[in-house]
């Protein structure tokens, strides 16, 4: 009976174990940033920058690499960066009806892009 119960607590501890590794090794860590505004950063996806001082935050949801093929037209890029820039905890999907600009200064709309928030 003992040896079925040092069993069982011996089993127990193991799964335990290996349920806390799956849980920490599959975390998603969000960096975040502060910057000025006007300032160059960098952010790639899923990352994080606030803005100094003020109750602004822009996190990079998502890229978008879908150029149209060679030798063809298109009357859109097929490459973009989808962001939220929250604004004193209001959220928006561009900075067209914020006070504030965000700016895509570079990208490969693949890994990263490089942002500066000005005001408008």
């Amino acid at each position: 009976m003992k040896k079925n119960v040092s069993k069982i607590i011996i089993l127990l501890i193991i799964i335990t174990i290996l349920v806390l590794f799956y849980i920490f090794n599959n975390i998603k860590y969000i960096k975040i940033q502060s910057v000025n505004l006007n300032e160059e950063f960098v952010l790639k996806k899923g990352e994080k920058a606030t803005i100094i001082d003020k109750k602004i935050y822009l996190k990079v949801e998502d890229f978008i690499y879908s150029p149209a093929p060679a030798g063809t037209q298109s009357i859109w890029s097929g490459l973009d960066v989808k962001y939220e820039l929250n604004v004193d905890g209001k959220s928006f999907e561009n900075s067209y009806y914020s006070d504030y600009n965000v700016i895509i200064v570079e990208s490969d709309y693949k890994t990263y892009a490089k942002f500066i928030i000005t005001n408008k």
